[in-house]
């Protein structure tokens, strides 16, 4: 149970992966994001706020559900070693993306410090496009499953380098993934770091060796689009539905007002892409997080 934030929240390789397949090949569409659709999870917006256009479940043509049953079978065969359970350490993640990635010459990972417990930090890169990419995951140390797709998809790339959405990514896009951003956190199945800090709170303070460590990341690469990849409760709904969230999406605003700035209507042209890719996987199971503004986290500052 995951969810998106689209500084511009998922089951697995797929998500991520068609997503970004299609993001790589699609243009944008002429129109802004309009209203209706994609149900809330938890709070609903505001009055006159935008939400993200939908694509029904209907229209969802052959092509794309092929296409999909394609990645839900490739996704079996190229599933990371050693990560089936949620809980794993920092040293276990890195023990397979490493030996998976050592000898790309498409993939490179480079030291950007250490945890307050000294468990290194990494970045991981790939792509020669001009749209920089960043993500991470497991800033909360408890929400574990992105930085599984996230190992599945290192292993796609490496391993299948003719693929039409691996060339597609990396002719298209920059991307700089930072997988495990708590490992301390990690180490423990819990939210916080070992100064019992949230470091997704730290934004503006910057008093994890974490949040400085991401801070420097995003100044030093500015991305054009960024992904706070979180877990969510697995009781999170669709709305007043009884449908469980599978993948919740958010363009976090930057200000209490919500309002749609330039760089938050892309946010939601890229989630509605996302939604359209995910839609013949999980169906109606897609929501809109709640997008509450938060003058401290990464998300919204960012």
């Amino acid at each position: 149970m995951r969810r998106t934030r689209l500084l511009t929240h998922k089951p697995g390789l797929l998500a991520v992966l068609a997503a970004g397949y299609l993001a790589a090949c699609a243009s944008p569409p002429d129109q802004a994001a309009t209203e209706g659709g994609v149900q809330a999870a938890e709070a609903s917006p505001a009055p006159g706020v935008t939400t993200l256009p939908t694509l029904p479940a209907s229209r969802a043509d052959s092509a794309v559900v092929a296409r999909a049953e394609g990645f839900r079978s490739l996704h079996s065969r190229v599933r990371a070693e050693g990560l089936d359970d949620r809980r794993f350490s920092s040293e276990a993640f890195w023990a397979s993306v490493l030996t998976v990635i050592e000898d790309s010459d498409a993939v490179r990972s480079d030291s950007i410090g250490v945890s307050a417990e000294g468990r290194p930090l990494r970045l991981v890169r790939f792509g020669s496009g001009e749209t920089k990419v960043l993500l991470w995951s497991q800033m909360h140390g408890d929400e574990s499953t992105a930085s599984m797709a996230i190992a599945d998809i290192l292993r796609f790339v490496v391993e299948r380098p003719g693929h039409p959405a691996v060339r597609a990514i990396l002719e298209n896009l920059d991307v700089g993934i930072v997988p495990v951003l708590n490992p301390d956190g990690a180490a423990r199945f819990e939210r916080r770091n070992s100064q019992g800090i949230d470091i997704n709170r730290d934004a503006r303070a910057l008093q994890t060796p974490e949040g400085q460590a991401l801070k420097r990341v995003r100044d030093e690469m500015e991305p054009d689009f960024a992904f706070n990849l979180h877990d969510q409760g697995i009781r999170t709904r669709v709305g007043e539905t009884g449908r469980g969230a599978a993948i919740a999406l958010l363009a976090p605003p930057d200000d209490e007002s919500r309002r749609v700035t330039r760089v938050r209507d892309r946010a939601f042209r890229v989630a509605s892409v996302i939604r359209d890719a995910m839609e013949p996987m999980v169906e109606d199971h897609i929501a809109k997080y709640d997008d509450t503004f938060n003058p401290r986290a990464f998300g919204d500052l960012m």
